[in-house]
C-alpha cells in the first residue's frame, strides 16, 4: 500500500531523504541553529521547484511541486518569525 503513495522521480527521490533530514533538525533546533536550518531547507526545495523536468499535465510532477511549494512555505514562516525576533 505504501508503494502507491511514493512519487517515482529520481529527483525527488533522491532529495527526499535529505529533505526530511533538514526537517528533523528543524523541529530539534533552536533559535540560529533553527533559522539556518530553515534557510537550508527552502534552498533546497527550490532546486526542485525550478526543475527542468517538470510537466504539468504529470501527477508526479504535481505532487512533487506542492510537497515542494508546502515545504518552502513553511520554511520561510520559520524564517519570518525568527528573523523578527533577532
Amino acid at each position: 500500500m505504501e508503494e502507491q503513495n511514493k512519487i517515482h522521480c529520481h529527483k525527488f527521490c533522491q532529495k527526499e531523504p535529505f529533505l526530511k533530514k533538514i526537517t528533523e533538525e528543524i523541529n530539534q533546533a533552536q533559535g540560529q541553529e533553527k533559522l539556518k536550518m530553515a534557510e537550508k531547507l527552502r534552498d533546497e526545495v527550490e532546486l526542485l521547484l525550478a526543475c527542468e523536468d517538470y510537466d504539468p499535465e504529470s501527477l508526479e510532477c504535481q505532487s512533487c511541486r506542492l510537497i515542494s511549494q508546502t515545504r518552502k512555505k513553511t520554511a520561510e514562516v520559520i524564517i519570518k518569525i525568527l528573523s523578527s525576533l533577532s
